[in-house]
């Protein structure tokens, strides 16, 4: 089992596909800080297009993720997307946080000096540091 000193205090879970367990991570976890990034529908399509993410589903089942091969599949699967935000949002409200990618691209010290206060942690210069850490 695992003890208090090797305990994790916080845990991040970045699956995509979260969007469609707010309900439940809501549920299970009341407290946790959900946090959203919304990026321009075009980015993400393209980006989700030119990767090839066939027989790479993140729950070990070997499935293919292959709504990303067709732009017409990717054009349904993120209309369902912004419909899921949009219920969980009118269901939830204020329950999830929303960051635009292009601000933290744009003003990352500024939105992750937000994401650590919201978070109910203490800044530190040395988080603009993750990248020269081996485990990020």
């Amino acid at each position: 089992g695992v003890n208090d000193e090797t305990k994790p205090a916080r845990l991040v879970d970045k699956q995509n596909m979260n969007f469609a367990n707010i309900g439940i991570i809501h549920a299970l976890f009341p407290n946790a800080l959900i946090l959203h990034v919304v990026r321009d529908p075009m980015d993400v399509n393209f980006s989700n297009y030119k990767h090839d993410f066939m027989g790479t589903a993140s729950d070990g089942s070997g499935q293919s993720i292959d709504y990303t091969c067709e732009m017409n599949s990717l054009a349904k699967f993120y209309i369902n997307y912004r419909k899921s935000m949009a219920y969980w949002e009118k269901k939830l409200p204020g329950r999830v946080t929303h960051i635009r990618y292009e601000d933290l691209v744009n003003d990352f010290n500024g939105v992750a000096k937000a994401v650590i206060s919201a978070a109910g942690l203490k800044w530190s210069p040395e988080i603009l540091d993750f990248h020269k850490k081996k485990h990020a």
